[in-house]
Parts: C-alpha cells; structure tokens; sequence
C-alpha cells in the first residue's frame, strides 16, 4: 500500500490580472506604423471590465488598441504639449482563467517630432491597475 501525503487547499487571494507584452520594444519612424500585442491573463476568476490606455504620446502619434476581430477598443492621440485625447474607448471583459488578446498599432505622423518617444501602456478595471 502507497503511504498517503496530506496535503492543504491554500484559496486564491482574489481574481486578478497580467499583462505580457510581445514585443515589448518597438521603432516606428515618421510616417508608418508598427504593432505589439498585449496578452491579459484573467486569474482566480477575474472577468470584469477592463479599459486599455497609454500614458504620454508624443505630438502625431496615435496608438490604437484592437480586439481579435479587429473592432478598435480605445484609441488616444498625442497633441501639441503631450496631451492625449481619448477618441473611441470600449471596456473588454475577460473570460474567467483565459487570455484575452489586444493589439496596439502605433502610428507615426510624418511632422511628429524626431526622438524617442516613451509610450507607457496601462490597462485599469475598477481599482486595480496595471502598467
């Protein structure tokens, strides 16, 4: 006869989520475009609305977030001074234990202004927030 081990059912500590970015790096010059995917992992049941957004864009850049069907989720132009405009935000639910898809289009102005340019992503559902 096997010898038994016992073993404990620790609970989750709540639902959450993860972002995972792929690639993490991308260089758009003047006048094209560029994608990356942003993969968020729902855990411990998480499946409440979660909105994508980007920090500061540079004047001409626009970034555009887009489902796996392709229907835009929220998109932000950067204006002079570094203002960002949200133009079309649209909160996506998650699948409890699944991974929801997202990809970013970074789109670059022909008159933006030449340098490297930060763009720091951030996805929010209620109080919790990730960046």
């Amino acid at each position: 006869m096997a010898a038994k081990s016992p073993f404990s059912i620790i609970p989750a500590t709540g639902a959450d989520f993860f972002l995972t970015v792929s690639p993490q790096f991308i260089e758009v010059v003047r006048g094209h475009s560029d994608n990356t995917t942003v993969k968020l992992s729902s855990k411990n049941g998480f499946n409440s609305p979660v909105v994508f957004s980007v920090g500061h864009l540079a004047p001409g850049v626009t970034a555009t977030f887009k489902n796996t069907a392709g229907a835009t989720v929220s998109q932000f132009a950067g204006l002079p001074g570094g203002i960002r405009e949200i133009v079309a935000p649209v909160a996506q639910t998650p699948a409890p234990g699944e991974d929801m898809i997202i990809t970013l289009l970074v789109d670059v102005d022909i008159a933006t202004p030449i340098g490297p340019s930060d763009i720091g992503l951030e996805v929010k559902s209620g109080t919790v927030s990730r960046s």
